[in-house]
């Protein structure tokens, strides 16, 4: 209480030997940590409520032991990816030793302590030749993320910044793409987050090659339709000489569609009524019009 007084009355930030681990982490976030991306701190995050407080949680740093943050990682093993647990890795790593800078411990705890399970290297990835990719876009032709596939192949998008986009970062005039934004499925809140590009220089403009420009006229071509653009007016606004030039490029018949397509066709039904059918019915000369 004394403590809180005299950092209350002189403006000044203190720390206690009998803080807990958890009381060390969210001071370290929010008065040390400069210069990490909010998707970094963000991991650290996750990755100290999820893994790391549930075990060390009300501990004191300076009781905390390297078996402490082995069995965290441990019992990681099971569930996560090998980055993930590289993630917890760090974020214990880094907290601690900045306890250690402060004089809040005297050893760092993580002192031998290794995670076993291997992270995928670069050098596992695999790069597609050229007719290795026009192999598999032809595959893909065939599948609804066709658009995504040659897009992330024609620009080198990361899945999460292509899934992010909105058609403000596209300048058709100057034919670019800009990125500013990713998107990022959060696994314990079980929904998308919006939020920065992962890194300062992963902020960029990309200039678009034709057939990336393409890719992006012929999505928007396509959600026109899907939201009742009349086909004359995406002819005119697309340049093309023949609406069915429009039409056959662009219209897709989605499972969605057809389903959208047979409510609207029930609601118009709805509009007449049996006395207005039975009229019909009667001033048609063949009883089989009607069908």
């Amino acid at each position: 209480m004394e403590d809180a007084r005299y950092q209350d009355k002189h403006g000044k930030v203190l720390t206690s030997p009998d803080m807990t681990v958890t009381e060390w982490f969210q001071f370290w976030q929010a008065e040390l940590l400069q210069g990490l991306s909010p998707n970094t701190k963000r991991n650290y995050r996750d990755r100290f409520e999820l893994n790391i407080k549930p075990i060390i949680d009300d501990m004191r740093p300076v009781d905390v032991k390297p078996m402490h943050c082995k069995i965290v990682l441990n019992r990681m093993e099971a569930k996560y990816a090998g980055s993930t647990i590289r993630q917890a890795y760090i974020a214990m790593g880094s907290m601690f030793k900045s306890a250690k800078m402060n004089q809040m411990i005297d050893s760092h705890p993580m002192d031998g302590v290794r995670y076993t399970k291997p992270v995928r290297a670069v050098d596992d990835i695999h790069y597609l030749t050229v007719e290795e990719q026009e192999k598999f876009l032809d595959a893909a032709r065939s599948s609804h993320n066709f658009y995504q596939y040659a897009l992330i192949l024609e620009t080198g998008l990361r899945t999460g910044e292509m899934i992010g986009l909105t058609w403000d970062a596209i300048d058709r005039k100057k034919r670019t793409l800009t990125v500013n934004k990713t998107l990022e499925f959060r696994h314990n809140q079980k929904d998308w987050r919006a939020g920065p590009p992962k890194t300062v220089s992963s902020y960029r403009t990309i200039p678009l090659t034709t057939r990336a420009y393409d890719i992006l006229k012929a999505v928007y071509a396509t959600r026109a339709i899907e939201r009742g653009m009349p086909p004359k007016t995406l002819q005119k606004l697309l340049g093309h000489a023949s609406i069915k030039t429009a039409m056959d490029r662009y219209v897709h018949v989605t499972d969605e569609s057809l389903v959208a397509g047979v409510r609207q066709f029930e609601q118009g039904q709805q509009t007449i009524t049996p006395s207005e059918q039975g009229e019909r019915n009667g001033n048609s000369k063949n009883p089989d019009s009607a069908a």
